[in-house]
């Protein structure tokens, strides 16, 4: 319980910046904010409800999270956010490298691919992170 807490205390402050009724908020951060915190969402969605409903009328955002919560839920139905497609064996064999520090990094890259196209499957993934720079060093550096 203490960790959830902590989990929460730490992301509290995220979504500030989300707009008044989240609209300033894009599908790919949705998606990365569900992903981080998992079964923690829900907690901190609660938590930045009530407090967005006590704040002083004009900082008062009584529709962002509802809203947020919508999205979330339209991002569900139309993804399976459940498990990245690529994995560093993926990336060792596709770039010809061994285990090293970049490999970790290429991983987070083609994590941050995937949650702007979830839809997108393993080869596409790669293809585009060679693309980005994968292979010439600017991505995994």
């Amino acid at each position: 319980k203490i960790k959830v807490v902590k989990i929460i205390i730490e992301n509290h402050m995220r979504l500030e910046n989300y707009g008044k009724f989240g609209e300033k908020v894009s599908d790919k951060t949705l998606r990365k904010l569900q992903r981080n915190l998992g079964e923690n969402l829900d907690y901190l969605l609660e938590l930045v409800h009530a407090d967005n409903q006590v704040h002083a009328p004009e900082y008062c955002l009584p529709q962002q999270i509802p809203n947020v919560r919508n999205r979330l839920l339209e991002i569900s139905k139309n993804n399976q956010l459940t498990k990245l497609p690529v994995d560093g064996k993926d990336i060792m064999l596709f770039f010809g490298v061994s285990e090293n520090p970049r490999v970790g990094k290429l991983k987070k890259a083609a994590e941050e691919i995937w949650l702007e196209h979830p839809n997108w499957g393993k080869k596409r993934i790669l293809k585009t992170l060679k693309n980005e720079g994968g292979n010439d060093g600017k991505v995994g550096k």
